[in-house]
């Protein structure tokens, strides 16, 4: 390669089956459930269905505060005390939010649940230390791998809110003409007491499995040549943030991080010479 020259972007591919690999064994766990004849949940792997909506949005938040790290990375242990201050900030502010709108002893119960502790706290804390960990071992340019993980991280933000408050209808618009062709037995279902609910599961795992498996490829995209050379992420196109209600400063900001990321992942490619701090910390 010529001197000044920049090498083409290429895509990562252990990276990417590596970031995809996690979201696809559960989707494939769902599918498996989903098809399983007369097969029973139980009452705690249902309510675990149902933490999956609040641990997805908690993933996004901390991911979003590592990527912050990374942006800010100076050394190995700044980046760390950083990471866990900005979590302990976030915890200490969503605690006095719930205690002024909530109830002021609402949090602590929450908190003091064990339910919740099994199904949201362990859960959060292994989030965290696996990101700590991984800060701190970290050697290589920390531009790059923020412009990768706040990518995936405003990704998962958007893809929340689409599955929760958008694709739902649409997709119960869809299939009302279906519903209405055996309408007598939809109303039985209703009016019976002893209507078997376990018939609507099916249907959920399928929508988690297809939940997960876009996931994965939202994970993996930020390893793709496309995205390297770009900067844009997969649900920054502007008729989705339209869609999701984004004013125009927000569109505007997004801009301006595709723009960022853009520079960082060009930068990549090119030995830089380390910061005096960083190098003392290796």
């Amino acid at each position: 390669m010529k001197n000044g020259e920049m090498p083409t972007a290429t895509t990562n591919r252990q990276a990417a089956l590596l970031s995809g690999a996690m979201p696809l064994a559960i989707a494939a766990s769902f599918v498996y459930a989903a098809v399983t004849v007369r097969w029973t949940p139980s009452e705690d792997w249902l309510w675990g269905l149902a933490a999956l909506v609040p641990l997805e949005f908690v993933r996004a938040v901390v991911l979003e505060t590592l990527g912050d790290a990374y942006k800010n990375y100076q050394a190995p242990k700044q980046a760390v005390h950083k990471f866990l201050v900005s979590i302990g900030s976030l915890v200490v502010v969503g605690t006095v939010w719930a205690m002024f709108n909530i109830g002021f002893g609402a949090p602590f119960a929450l908190l003091a649940n064990s339910r919740v502790q099994h199904l949201l706290g362990i859960p959060a804390i292994v989030l965290v230390a696996e990101c700590a960990v991984t800060l701190y071992l970290f050697r290589g340019d920390a531009h790059g791998e923020a412009a990768r993980i706040q990518a995936a991280a405003d990704d998962a933000y958007d893809w929340i809110f689409l599955a929760t408050f958008y694709v739902p209808p649409l997709l119960l618009v869809a299939f009302l003409p279906l519903l209405k062709w055996d309408a007598a037995a939809l109303e039985a279902w209703f009016d019976n007491p002893d209507r078997d609910v376990t018939i609507l599961l099916p249907p959920l795992l399928f929508y988690g499995a297809a939940y997960f498996c876009a996931k994965a490829v939202m994970l993996s995209y930020v390893h793709t040549a496309r995205f390297e050379r770009t900067g844009e992420r997969m649900l920054g196109v502007g008729w989705i943030q339209r869609l999701l209600l984004r004013s125009p400063e927000e569109r505007t900001k997004e801009i301006s991080n595709v723009s960022y990321r853009k520079h960082a992942l060009e930068h990549e490619f090119v030995p830089k010479k380390m910061s005096e701090s960083a190098t003392r910390s290796i």
